[in-house]
C-alpha cells in the first residue's frame, strides 16, 4: 500500500504521487511594455519556499516577453529588447 498523498482521476489514473512536484501559487501581476515596461513587487512569502519561480503568460501572440528576476523577496521585470508585449506574470514557489 503506497504511503503519502496521491491523487487519481475517476478512471483510476494516477495524477499525483508523493514524488510529484507542486507549485504553490502566490499571485499574478498584469504587465505591459507600454504601461509598466519595468517594475517590481515585494512578497515576503518568496522567502518561505525552496525555489521561487515566475513565468510570463502572454495576452496574445507576442514573440517577446519581459525579463523576470526574483531576488530575495522581490520580483522585478524589465523590457531589455524594447519590444511590444502584454500579459501577466504568474509567481509562486516549488
Amino acid at each position: 500500500m503506497p504511503a503519502g498523498f496521491e491523487v487519481y482521476t475517476s478512471g483510476g489514473v494516477t495524477m499525483s504521487t508523493p514524488n510529484s512536484r507542486c507549485m504553490k501559487f502566490l499571485g499574478v501581476v498584469a504587465v505591459s511594455s507600454v504601461s509598466n515596461p519595468s517594475g517590481s513587487i515585494t512578497d515576503s512569502r518568496f522567502l518561505l519556499g525552496r525555489k521561487p519561480d515566475a513565468w510570463f503568460i502572454a495576452g496574445g501572440l507576442y514573440e517577446y516577453s519581459p525579463e523576470i528576476v526574483i531576488s530575495g523577496s522581490t520580483l522585478s521585470w524589465s523590457n531589455p529588447s524594447a519590444q511590444f508585449w502584454i500579459g501577466r506574470i504568474i509567481y509562486g514557489f516549488w
